[in-house]
């Protein structure tokens, strides 16, 4: 299967505030917990609102909105704080990256093409890869996560969720 479209990389040069994962099991989630310098936030796939948002756990206050041009599906944080974020309805992944402002924000740093309907995200366990499950495209996408090269797709039998 080859890729329907492939939109250029931008930027992925290394934010200035980086989140740190809180949990090292690379699994993907629509909610993830993150540090950012004293911080602990949680990231929250909205599919409804098409957003990711951010919540300061300690105070339960709501942060800034991530928007985004799909529905998000997971999200999965890497060890040099890229959050991947699967859009279902657009087949792709975009990666979000914080920016250097004192109130932790996230932007859009890439987006790349996988197959129909992306639905569950992992990280190999050397955060050297992202897995992408896709539902309707009955296939598993596998990017290398500092440069988003594809490195191969791989069919599968009946929509693999998760």
């Amino acid at each position: 299967m080859a890729l329907q479209k492939q939109p250029p990389a931008l930027g992925l040069e290394r934010a200035t505030a980086p989140l740190v994962p809180l949990s090292a099991a690379g699994a993907g989630s629509t909610i993830v917990l993150v540090k950012r310098g004293d911080r602990r936030l949680a990231l929250v796939a909205d599919s409804d609102a098409r957003v990711v948002r951010m919540l300061d756990t300690k105070t339960d206050q709501e942060l800034r909105v991530t928007p985004l041009e799909g529905m998000p599906s997971q999200l999965v944080v890497s060890s040099e704080g890229r959050v991947f974020v699967a859009l279902r309805d657009r087949a792709e992944v975009d990666v979000l990256e914080a920016t250097p402002d004192s109130e932790p924000t996230l932007r859009v740093a890439a987006r790349v093409a996988t197959a129909e309907e992306p639905m569950g995200l992992s990280l190999t366990p050397d955060g050297r890869s992202l897995l992408v499950a896709c539902g309707w495209g009955h296939a598993l996408d596998v990017f290398a996560t500092k440069t988003l090269e594809h490195r191969f797709r791989v069919g599968m039998a009946r929509e693999p969720r998760a």
